[in-house]
């Protein structure tokens, strides 16, 4: 059974024809998985910093303010997290089946400089 599980995948991603061995595809995949994780849970932090007021000056989030939107912080910091992952599996699985390539898309922390 172990042998036609390793056959599948090796025919159905050709891991041979890239010289690459299931071993280093699967750590490849969790080292994504758990970069991915990251910048999944730090994100909605970092937007956080927008709302003025929301932030305490030990970084903490005060939860019970009221922002402009009429959402209190907490509320405001679990929808940025759901947003967070439904957005990047949703985008993951979409360029996964298009490109039959192992790319995960997440959010970015970089900073364009106009």
């Amino acid at each position: 059974m172990i042998d036609y599980i390793k056959n599948f995948l090796y025919k159905k991603f050709n891991i041979r024809e890239h010289n690459s061995n299931i071993k280093t595809e699967i750590l490849a995949g969790v080292t994504n998985y758990f970069t991915l994780i990251y910048l999944v849970m730090l994100m909605p932090e970092v937007l956080m910093n927008i709302f003025s007021g929301a932030i305490a000056e030990d970084g903490s989030i005060i939860g019970d303010f009221i922002l402009g939107n009429g959402l209190t912080a907490n509320e405001m910091f679990i929808a940025l997290t759901a947003t967070s992952f439904i957005c990047s599996g949703l985008s993951s699985i979409i360029m996964g089946y298009l490109t039959n390539l192992p790319f995960v898309q997440g959010p970015s922390l970089a900073v364009a400089h106009l």
